[in-house]
């Protein structure tokens, strides 16, 4: 299955890199057009995303939908270099370019996480995500510099990570690992969190961080409003607070529901790991 996948891969692209017509050709036209890089996404299930620069120009979406996987690509221009970007969800490679020993671009390369190959006439990238593999190449790539090449891989790589933010539960959290430290965490609004930090050096002595947190794209909460505090209660019941004078900017990790707060200001913090109680 694997031989006859990627030799229908290689006369498909073969054919679309001479611009040969299927009728010319004379045999059916795999590919389904679409009108638009949304409707190619919703029938395909797909991910597939354009660089967000000046003079993108979408050429054509399309869909091969004969045999397994389906495959999806899309055809834009950037300042008149042509890209193909392709997906499908397996493993085997789906470049359907083959080298001069006679093997795929990318054999014996498949479970690489990114691939670049430079031939002489192409440039061809090659990344795995969640969805299944992506394949860019650019046609005449031997006018294009490898690095130049390698950067536009590189940002598709991004474009194409379907990365869902981590939930966060509002509600007290305890760090496993001190056992003496807490965090109350109240939602602000969608993705700005309100963390308030305790650390007790005793009954009547306790530390307070109090900062306002934003959910960023990398599943980080991030802030830069730190305050740090140190508060005495009496034995009358009173309470006296020292306000200290640290970097106010840091982080909270969030990982499998976690708060992991490796970008403490303070050095005592950094190992702290909040769970939610209750979990």
């Amino acid at each position: 299955m694997r031989k006859i996948f990627a030799m229908i891969l290689t006369v498909v692209l073969t054919l679309s890199l001479s611009a040969v017509t299927a009728e010319n050709a004379g045999m059916a036209n795999p590919w389904i057009e679409l009108e638009s890089l949304e409707e190619l996404n919703e029938k395909a299930g797909t991910y597939l995303q354009l660089p967000g620069v000046m003079g993108v120009r979408v050429k054509a979406c399309r869909l091969m939908n004969q045999g397994e996987p389906m495959l999806a690509e899309v055809i834009f221009e950037v300042n008149g270099m042509e890209y193909t970007l392709r997906t499908a969800g397996c493993v085997e490679d789906i470049s359907g370019f083959y080298m001069p020993d006679g093997k795929t671009a990318f054999e014996g390369r498949e479970y690489d996480s990114f691939a670049i190959v430079n031939a002489e006439e192409m440039k061809l990238a090659r990344w795995l995500n969640l969805d299944g593999q992506y394949i860019l190449y650019v046609r005449d790539g031997g006018t294009m510099e490898e690095e130049t090449f390698a950067g536009i891989a590189e940002e598709m790589v991004l474009l194409t990570n379907r990365f869902s933010l981590p939930e966060i539960a509002e509600g007290t959290y305890y760090d496993s690992v001190s056992m003496r430290a807490y965090a109350e965490v109240s939602m602000i609004e969608e993705g700005k969190y309100a963390i308030e930090v305790h650390w007790s050096d005793s009954v009547s002595e306790d530390n307070q961080w109090n900062m306002t947190a934003v959910l960023t794209e990398d599943g980080l909460l991030v802030y830069d409003d730190c305050e740090e505090k140190h508060v005495v209660t009496m034995e009358d019941g009173s309470s006296t607070e020292v306000y200290a004078n640290l970097i106010p900017e840091g982080y909270f990790a969030v990982s499998e529901g976690k708060l992991l707060w490796t970008g403490a200001a303070d050095e005592s913090c950094r190992d702290c790991v909040f769970e939610l109680a209750g979990k």
